[in-house]
């Protein structure tokens, strides 16, 4: 798997299921630094969907 859709893939698993994206980011072999940038970023801009996301189907 080449090295952008390592780092694409954790960040979305990070932004479905932020639990599992630390131990999916170590069987990608990514070293520590790489894997908690991206499953930071991928956590937050997750958030940022699902919240603003969810506003828009709630908004009256």
């Amino acid at each position: 798997m080449t090295y952008l859709l390592k780092i694409i893939s954790v960040s979305i698993v990070a932004s479905v299921k932020y639990f599992w994206a630390t131990p999916y980011a170590y069987g990608l072999k990514l070293n520590t630094w790489e894997a908690l940038f991206f499953i930071e970023a991928g956590g937050i801009l997750g958030f940022l969907f699902y919240y603003y996301f969810f506003a828009f189907l709630f908004k009256d």
